[in-house]
């Protein structure tokens, strides 16, 4: 490509004290379309910025300009490190000179310059000589970094989660601590051979598998079943990625090894299914078992506790699946199984552990680490959040089955409903108690 020198007056923008630079650039579309390009976003690498095209769009885009119904705007492009260096300033004036393969990274209107290129590349003689000399008006930003102004100028418009998610994450823009953890485990969780999710998700708005935002969502109420929830668990306990990711494979085989049955596809745990309800499920199993970690002071899960895990999992989620979870469905799934897996760790009930501090039926710390409304808990007065409004404790005998399932058949249940407390009715009900299931789970 021959040299194309950029120049323009420089502009500021800000209402503070670090007002933002710019300068704006008139090329035609001959040579705009070889310096400003789109560089893809890849989530696992946190290379590039920009999203994948959509096709529809361009298409109404191409209608539009070739029915004089196209409305013009400037484009976007933001310079590397690389180019703010070379950027020569003289006064108010700035001047790039860009050099053969080189070119600007597009941030905003690649859709606009892709439907122009494919009208160009259909076109006759004549008419590409009417879009050569278009005028195209590029506002180019000299400071900040190239991804976080794409994500800037995506703000309130219709971007894949996982892309918008990723990028954030890694651009700092999310002000949690935890965030980057999560990220980072569910790199390992993706990228591991021998996880049960290996390549099943995506960091980026390329590909067909399900996106990574649905293990990643950070709202108070979901962190029960989000890996941002399981990040904080890890955190409160000292370990990082790694070992939480760990934990999520280890709590996964504990029931694909006993219970397989729990993960058919018409279950709410199913696999492969590639729910986004049995997969977050899946991690609320991991969370409770890095959390039984976290409660006991220990560094790795024992027997007894996969034990535990197991028999809880099968007493409150094996249940078949006969319709999409909502999130509020999963809230109450995930609250039963918690009471189920804690409930040896309440003082008064089994021989451990003094000092485990209890919120109704949840250990406290585990409440700190998620949240109140996270296990349909009521946030006391003077404590941040809003109540709850789940009730995950309120049923009927007409609604739900309280049997314990001790068979490969899942206990029947109503579409819908949510398995009840299997504590509350212990004595001269004639069910198995947590104890028994828990030898019958040992002998298998």
């Amino acid at each position: 490509m021959a040299t194309v020198t950029l120049s323009g007056k420089v502009a500021k923008f800000g209402l503070g004290k670090h007002p933002r630079r710019y300068f704006t650039v008139d090329l035609p579309y001959a040579e705009a379309v070889k310096v400003y390009r789109s560089r893809p976003y890849s989530g696992l690498t946190g290379e590039g910025e920009q999203r994948a095209l959509f096709p529809a769009h361009v298409k109404r885009l191409k209608r539009a300009m070739n029915a004089d119904d196209f409305t013009p705007r400037a484009i976007e492009a933001g310079l590397t490190p690389e180019q703010k260096d070379r950027l020569e300033l003289h006064g108010n004036e700035a001047t790039l000179t860009v050099e053969g393969a080189e070119f600007i990274p597009l941030l905003d209107g690649q859709h606009g310059l892709a439907a122009l290129t494919e009208i160009y590349a259909a076109a006759g003689p004549d008419t590409k000589k009417v879009i050569e000399a278009q005028t195209i008006t590029a506002l180019v930003l000299i400071d900040n970094d190239p991804r976080r102004d794409f994500a800037n100028l995506q703000m309130g418009r219709s971007v894949d989660a996982a892309h918008m998610n990723v990028m954030k994450i890694q651009e700092g823009i999310l002000n949690d601590p935890s965030m980057p953890v999560a990220l980072d485990t569910a790199k390992i969780l993706n990228q591991d051979e021998t996880s049960p999710w290996h390549n099943d998700f995506r960091f980026d708005s390329y590909g067909e598998q399900m996106p990574v935002s649905t293990i990643l969502a950070k709202g108070a109420s979901d962190l029960t079943y989000s890996v941002v929830g399981g990040a904080k668990i890890a955190m409160a306990h000292g370990k990082d990625a790694a070992w939480l990711a760990a934990i999520y494979v280890a709590a996964f085989r504990a029931i694909q090894n006993s219970r397989p049955k729990m993960l058919d596809s018409d279950m709410i745990l199913s696999y492969p299914a590639y729910t986004k309800g049995g997969v977050t499920l899946q991690i609320a199993v991991g969370n409770m078992l890095a959390a039984l970690c976290l409660l006991k002071k220990q560094d790795e899960p024992t027997e007894e506790d996969f034990v535990n895990l197991v028999v809880a999992a099968e007493a409150t989620l094996h249940v078949p699946r006969r319709s999409n979870l909502s999130n509020q469905h999963k809230r109450e799934f995930v609250a039963n199984f918690a009471r189920e897996l804690f409930y040896n760790l309440k003082p008064e009930i089994g021989k451990e552990k003094e000092g485990i501090e209890f919120i109704d039926d949840y250990p406290a710390q585990l409440v700190k680490c998620l949240s109140y409304s996270a296990l349909g808990l009521q946030t006391p007065k003077g404590k941040r959040g809003r109540p709850s409004k789940d009730k995950t404790t309120e049923t009927t005998e007409t609604q739900v089955s309280t049997e314990t399932p001790t068979s490969t058949e899942a206990a029947p249940h109503v579409e819908g409903e949510v398995p009840a407390d299997t504590h509350k009715k212990k004595k001269g009900n004639g069910k198995k108690t947590l104890k028994e299931v828990s030898q019958e789970t040992k002998t298998e």
